[in-house]
């Protein structure tokens, strides 16, 4: 049952974490480098958040999260090889810690740091075990439980607007997210998660088609499409199609993101980067390196951040701790002046909403100490009388006076967040040649599709195949990844080789050459998806009307 939020509230906080990571499976592999990724993030972000949500409804707090849950990470958080993994990972580093404190037992500035590693992977594995690996169920159980709104992003994270546009691709992205996410979640969203907040005004019919109420853009959106004024930014704006298009808030993404400002870049905190999988001898170290031979991320790190210098001190949690106290409470005072300058300057003709979005993966996983910033986040804003609440988007649209049909309509521009703020980060000099590869697959589908309106069981399998080797291919983290020559390699051969199993696929279903097609794995991540979501709508077929006699 969704909690109540009080009404006659100055404003709200709407805290949106974007969980997200690539499909990777190696069953191959005893030990994979990019399989860790699932690993940790489980370890450091998703078991300490399902701990915040449980704590929020023991205690009472009155706040709510939005959670948005990519099909691909849900996919691999329901695969009990995946999780099995997981759990020997979190077994491992057990184990480390455990070597840890033998080692440092005659070195007081690190020893406290290995008991302090023993506890937290001891708390991991015990909620681990409890979890079962029921994240996706425990997830769904708290939003029925109101602390959590859940919503879903585009099958695999495509760039929608960088996908060719006649060819279904954008539909297939967002149909077959949305078919997943009701089959775990237990309902469809209210929300959509623009992949890296790329927006373009001509995904407005398709997403309010789907029954999508909201999205949110970067500020710019907003800003290059109409001539703004304070406040501005505090409340949605609705497309002609009757989507609400939430903003960013600038100063709330600062005060967190900012290299120069935010929050996790304190001296007091833990510095990710300093691990013991890199200053530990190679042979004491090598079982518990990501992969085999090759120096990487442990998890147990022994150093805060202190500064730009190449030398770390000692990394003090307790210190952290109440820093992250401290930084709660800052960023509570500033939404709340942030809140009362608007309601100061009377533009508002709704109470105000600050829409707070990050990716989940920050807290816990690159800032160690951000689930416990959120935790006291969310119940000092508890404690301010009704002044702040944390809600959601969906919230917001239910409680405000504002109408979708009756509000002016705006049309915001073109746009994503990320460097530069027009995709420029998935579209630029090292990775271009990844988009008429794409596209030439794209249509190539799309033709395929009008050739065979009713294929026989085996040609639609293979389809379906091919659909799910598309949406592979389309992933933004391929593009992502190929900027960083470190992981070039990787993210160039993932990509390349899910087009290439597409036009196998493809090439069997123009001649098939045997009575079965071919086979890969990678299917079962889509078990729903249907064909035709990739489809242009059939034309109505008009009645014949008998001509009036004279």
């Amino acid at each position: 049952m969704k909690q109540h939020i009080q009404a006659g509230t100055q404003g709200g906080l709407a805290v949106v974490l974007h969980a997200h990571l690539p499909f990777v499976r190696h069953p191959e592999h005893p030990r994979f480098l990019e399989e860790s990724w699932l690993f940790q993030a489980v370890t450091d972000v998703y078991l300490p958040l399902l701990g915040l949500l449980k704590g929020w409804e023991q205690d009472k707090v009155p706040a709510r999260l939005t959670l948005s849950i990519s099909p691909t990470l849900a996919a691999m958080l329901s695969d009990r090889m995946l999780m099995s993994k997981t759990g020997d990972y979190i077994e491992s580093r057990l184990e480390l810690a455990e070597k840890e404190l033998h080692r440092t037992a005659w070195m007081p500035e690190f020893h406290p740091l290995a008991q302090y590693y023993y506890e937290f992977y001891s708390a991991a594995k015990e909620d681990f075990n409890n979890y079962r690996g029921a994240f996706l169920e425990s997830f769904a159980s708290h939003q029925e439980s109101g602390t959590v709104e859940l919503i879903t992003t585009a099958a695999t994270h495509a760039v929608l607007p960088l996908l060719s546009p006649n060819s279904g691709s954008i539909e297939g992205q967002i149909r077959t997210a949305l078919r997943a996410h009701r089959k775990w979640a237990g309902r469809s969203p209210k929300g959509f998660w623009l992949p890296e907040c790329a927006y373009s005004p001509r995904l407005d019919e398709t997403l309010r088609g789907e029954g999508i109420d909201w999205v949110i853009v970067d500020t710019h959106s907003i800003q290059q499409s109409h001539a703004t004024s304070r406040g501005e930014f505090d409340h949605p704006v609705f497309t002609p199609s009757g989507l609400a298009v939430f903003t960013r808030d600038p100063q709330s993404s600062a005060q967190v993101w900012s290299r120069e400002c935010g929050y996790p870049g304190d001296p007091n905190y833990r510095d990710f980067y300093r691990d013991v999988g890199f200053d530990l001898e190679q042979n004491y170290i090598e079982p518990y390196l990501p992969c085999p031979g090759h120096r990487g991320f442990t998890g147990l790190k022994y150093h805060r951040i202190t500064g730009p210098s190449v030398e770390k001190g000692p990394y003090d949690p307790g210190i952290a701790q109440s820093m992250a106290a401290t930084h709660a409470s800052h960023f509570v005072a500033s939404r709340l002046m942030h809140l009362r300058l608007t309601d100061r300057n009377g533009s508002a003709t709704a109470a105000p909403i600050l829409i707070a979005p990050f990716d989940a993966e920050l807290f816990g996983h690159w800032w160690h100490e951000g689930p416990r910033f959120l935790d006291l986040v969310a119940r000092q804003a508890s404690s301010l009388k009704s002044r702040l609440k944390l809600l959601t988007p969906s919230d917001h649209l239910e409680n405000s006076v504002i109408r979708r049909d009756s509000e002016a309509k705006r049309q915001p521009t073109t746009s994503s967040w990320g460097e530069g703020g027009y995709w420029e980060v998935w579209l630029n000099k090292r990775n271009a040649w990844m988009y008429p590869r794409m596209r030439q697959a794209e249509d190539r589908f799309a033709a395929l599709l009008a050739k065979h309106r009713s294929p026989n069981s085996s040609v639609a399998e293979a389809f379906r195949r091919a659909a799910a080797q598309l949406l592979l291919a389309q992933s933004s983290d391929w593009a992502f990844m190929i900027r960083p020559a470190s992981e070039n390699q990787y993210a160039s051969r993932r990509f390349l080789e899910h087009l290439n199993r597409f036009h196998s696929i493809a090439d069997w279903i123009e001649t098939p050459l045997s009575a079965v097609g071919p086979q890969f794995t990678e299917q079962e991540i889509f078990p729903l998806l249907d064909l035709d979501d990739w489809r242009p709508p059939q034309p109505r077929k008009m009645k014949h009307v008998k001509p009036a006699e004279k």
